[in-house]
């Protein structure tokens, strides 16, 4: 892992271990969103408006007893280079700390991601935004195996 990528992650450990939580889908970015059914979406905020300038969004997938979670990203159209969506698992969370950290992919732009299986039953995905252009944003479905 690169340094840029070391320290991204270490920013978002820090802002999550200080952010609220709430459960389900919501367009604040202020809060941590947690999803614990088996099956759901995760949009960006306001989706399909653009989405805000200068947010960081955490979503985090936990459903019990699931041996993957499977990321089905619908639309994906974000600001190139600027805006992005990272994705990991292993992200675990005792007494506002968090233990381990497991950065799977990042994706940027206007693109087709791929299907992620992701092992366990548990994954986090972070939205970052900049100051400037916002766009359509993403849809994701994810489903628990």
């Amino acid at each position: 892992m690169d340094l840029r990528n070391y320290m991204f992650i270490i920013i978002i450990i820090s802002l999550y271990a200080h952010i609220p939580s709430i459960q389900g889908q919501s367009n604040d970015c202020s809060v941590a969103q947690f999803f614990r059914t088996p099956i759901g979406n995760i949009t960006s905020p306001q989706y399909p408006g653009a989405y805000g300038h200068q947010q960081t969004c955490i979503y985090y997938i936990d459903v019990a007893d699931a041996s993957n979670i499977i990321l089905n990203f619908l639309v994906f159209h974000i600001e190139y280079k600027l805006d992005f969506l990272k994705v990991g698992t292993g992200l675990q969370i005792y007494q506002n700390e968090i233990t381990y950290v497991d950065d799977i992919d990042g994706f940027t732009g206007n693109m087709n991601v791929p299907r992620l299986v992701l092992q366990g039953g548990q994954a986090w995905i972070v939205f970052t935004t900049d100051i400037n252009i916002s766009e359509d944003g993403f849809y994701i479905t994810y489903s628990a195996t």
